[in-house]
């Protein structure tokens, strides 16, 4: 669950990523996705695995704008969620205020939003309405009501993906100079064997994905 305004027990045996705004850490986990994705097909193509075949994986993402808005690169993350990762055994839900191109992201590609199936939900006089749009128009549908949650499934420690990104060897040596208080010249001359305008920004990159600056 990717939620920035999630709070204890509002996601009951989930495993919750973003709580209190913390866009890095939804940002780090988007990023662990995506390459969790590559890798799954990657072993479908080679053969080792078959398509869906992987362990299943349902992600949902509340608060779909204000995760555009603050994630550098969210909108890139989620459509490839969305639009690539069903054979790779992935279930995808985003929840979003509005489904407009703009706050979605989506400006300019608009059309994908018709390969989704969208639930749209809304109060009247004191009761909730749902309805149902797979492509061809909404039509109304029954919600299915509360579900108890005193008792929420159990998540087994194999079951939890590690969405921690593996550092590659130059990342690594850009964090450590880093810790050693070099200044992001000084870092980009002993990574990249020289400094200026693109060395220092792929420094700046790397450093700020990792919550350094």
């Amino acid at each position: 669950m990717i939620d920035p305004h999630a709070y204890p027990q509002k996601w009951p045996g989930c495993v919750v990523v973003g709580t209190g705004r913390n866009y890095p850490e939804i940002g780090k986990a988007l990023d662990a996705l995506v390459r969790l994705m590559t890798k799954r097909y990657e072993e479908i193509g080679k053969g080792i695995v078959a398509e869906q075949a992987h362990s299943r994986i349902t992600i949902l993402i509340d608060e779909w704008r204000a995760i555009v808005y603050n994630v550098k690169d969210a909108s890139e993350a989620i459509k490839a969620l969305l639009t690539e990762s069903r054979k790779a055994a992935f279930s995808v839900f985003v929840a979003t205020h509005s489904d407009r191109a703009k706050p979605l992201g989506l400006e300019g590609e608009y059309d994908l939003k018709d390969g989704f199936a969208i639930v749209r939900l809304a109060i009247a006089n004191g009761q909730r309405y749902a309805t149902l749009d797979m492509g061809n128009g909404e039509v109304p549908v029954l919600l299915p009501g509360t579900y108890p949650t005193q008792h929420p499934p159990v998540i087994e420690a194999e079951e939890v993906i590690n969405l921690e990104p593996e550092l590659t060897p130059e990342e690594a040596r850009i964090l450590e100079l880093h810790e050693q208080g070099e200044n992001i010249s000084a870092i980009a001359a002993a990574v990249f064997g020289s400094k200026g305008g693109n060395q220092n920004q792929r420094v700046r990159e790397v450093l700020s994905k990792y919550n350094q600056v």
